[in-house]
């Protein structure tokens, strides 16, 4: 509690009062941010036999926090042997096994060849308090003589306050 509407002294239990007529005391209030939001734990691909890339529709970024936030980065890193590659990259030029993939998410996607990448974002990442933003994905691997089984690539999402 305060003597003033803003400013003022602070009044604590301790505080000893000289007034003897009735006064208003004034709470001061400081909003405390809540920073939590939510990201998908996988973003799972399935491959068929014919090389075609199903990714899912649910994968989304939810923003738990009481302040707007915006995905300032993305970054993305091989695991297992996997190589990355441009999305734009002929995948029907490389050899079976060869373990390339080509990364795209909300417009974002991969342009250069090795095991990681900071990506250029596209568009708006903002995403406002309560709100989720979704995060239409896809991938381009090469041709394997067996079915994946593993992981290939960790993705790293970079939010902040907006």
């Amino acid at each position: 509690w305060y003597t003033a509407e803003t400013g003022g002294e602070l009044v604590t239990s301790g505080t000893e009062v000289s007034e003897k007529d009735a006064h208003t005391l004034y709470a001061h209030w400081t909003l405390v941010k809540v920073f939590s939001v939510t990201v998908p734990a996988g973003l799972p691909l399935a491959v068929t036999e014919d090389g075609v890339v199903t990714s899912s529709t649910d994968a989304a970024i939810a923003n738990n926090s009481t302040c707007d936030v915006c995905v300032t980065g993305i970054s993305l890193k091989t695991v297992n042997g996997w190589t990355l590659v441009p999305f734009s990259y002929n995948m029907a030029a490389a050899k079976v096994d060869s373990k390339l993939i080509g990364f795209a998410i909300g417009g974002a996607q991969s342009a250069n060849s090795g095991d990681s990448e900071a990506l250029s974002l596209t568009g708006d990442w903002s995403i406002d308090a309560g709100n989720t933003m979704p995060l239409p994905y896809d991938a381009k691997v090469s041709a394997t003589s067996v079915g994946i089984d593993e992981q290939v690539l960790t993705v790293v999402f970079v939010v902040e306050e907006a």
